[in-house]
């Protein structure tokens, strides 16, 4: 019989007193090769013909090495029997303790050429084993045995999946179709009330979070500590929510610059405002109408209500224009150079003056407008200034500010 760990504890049953220990003979081959038949044959043989087999302490078992190697490898020390097609190996075992095991091997194998020879030295060995109080050779813990018999891990996985589908069955057979009627139901109120509750409580998060104050992110400073030179920011996505949309509480004043005269004017803005960096809660910069004209197109429709069509708002018409935003509290006030104010008085057309439309084209008494000097398009700015700190420039507030994209 092969060993298996379920049929051990009969081969061999502990026995801790060497006068009366059980010996447990085995032979080893091999399961995948063709002669291994002849070797159990052989053994079996002599089992059967042996007066051992009437001794009660002496029980013969065989075992294959390719399906047990683990086994097999604990028992390696002293094995010095032969390997060639003719013998197989045997070991005499003797159980000690129940997870201990002491052994020795046969020193010349199972040799199917020399039976004789092969019996006569098991039986004296296993003899004086049985008679005396000599310890065995070698000593090994008890390893763990394949189960060599075991079904493969998926039918075993079927089988278990099997036997708990028809608990199943067997357990809901017993009820009727109300019961299931009212599982279902119970079921489905419970998945609903949980996707409502989920519902609410995100609704009541995201109104939580619109009540709470949004973090604003610092100014950057005015004025270079090292150079003591005035910052000038240019106006960005990446600078548009520190300058803009999450600035702190205060003005980000910006001047409007096209290419061709954004040398000069940012220039004339920075000395002009220079004075004014004093105060750490003003901030300067410009954007670039030739890439952001659209933001400011968008900035002023938002201002009127969308009451008006800025589409052939023209960039030359809004250069000089400079824009004091206050971002955390959604207004701004506007600044537009002094030969629109001046045109303001005398047409009474603001959405003309402050560029809304070409300041070249003509106007109902036919007259043509004089193309504005760059030189005095900053030169009312310090008075404006004024104004607004003293209060009397009037604010334009927003509901929201526009992206800020190139278009």
């Amino acid at each position: 019989m092969a060993i298996i760990e379920r049929r051990f504890e009969e081969i061999c049953p502990e026995e801790m007193k060497a006068k009366r220990r059980r010996l447990c003979v085995v032979l080893v081959t091999k399961k995948s090769e063709t002669d291994n038949e002849k070797f159990l044959n052989s053994f079996r043989k002599y089992v059967q013909s042996s007066s051992l087999t009437r001794n009660e302490r002496v029980k013969f078992a065989y075992i294959y090495e390719d399906t047990q190697k683990n086994v097999i490898q604990s028992f390696s020390k002293g094995d010095t029997s032969g390997t060639d097609d003719t013998q197989s190996k045997v070991i005499i075992l003797w159980r000690m303790e129940k997870n201990h095991l002491s052994y020795n091997w046969l020193s010349k194998g199972w040799d199917i050429d020399n039976i004789q020879d092969s019996r006569n030295h098991l039986e004296d060995q296993v003899k004086h084993l049985l008679n005396s109080d000599q310890s065995l050779a070698y000593r090994v813990i008890l390893p763990e045995f394949n189960n060599e018999h075991a079904l493969h891990l998926i039918i075993r996985i079927f089988y278990k999946l099997w036997s708990w589908g028809e608990k199943v069955y067997h357990y809901l057979a017993t009820y009727d179709a109300i019961t299931y009627i009212t599982v279902i139901m119970s079921l489905f109120l419970m998945f609903g009330m949980g996707f409502f509750l989920q519902k609410m409580a995100s609704i009541e998060e995201e109104q939580i979070r619109e009540t709470i104050p949004k973090r604003c992110k610092p100014r950057p400073p005015s004025v270079n500590t090292t150079t003591k030179c005035i910052n000038l920011y240019e106006l960005r996505p990446e600078t548009y929510e520190e300058l803009v949309t999450n600035s702190e509480t205060g003005l980000t004043v910006i001047a409007l610059v096209d290419e061709d005269t954004k040398k000069f004017l940012l220039e004339e803005f920075g000395k002009l405002v220079y004075p004014l960096t004093r105060y750490s809660g003003l901030t300067f910069g410009f954007v670039n109408l030739d890439l952001y004209m659209g933001w400011y197109r968008h900035l002023l429709e938002e201002s009127v209500d969308k009451k008006i069509d800025l589409t052939n708002m023209k960039v030359k018409n809004c250069i000089g224009t400079v824009l004091a935003i206050n971002g955390h509290r959604n207004y701004y006030y506007i600044y537009h150079p002094r030969p629109a104010r001046k045109w303001i008085r005398n047409t009474d057309k603001v959405s003309r003056a402050v560029g809304f439309v070409d300041t070249d084209d003509s106007d109902s008494d036919g007259n043509k407008e004089t193309p504005v000097a760059i030189e005095k398009l900053l030169k009312g700015l310090t008075d404006w200034t004024d104004r607004v700190f003293d209060g009397s420039i009037p604010k334009v507030r927003i509901p929201c500010w526009p992206e800020l994209a190139i278009k």
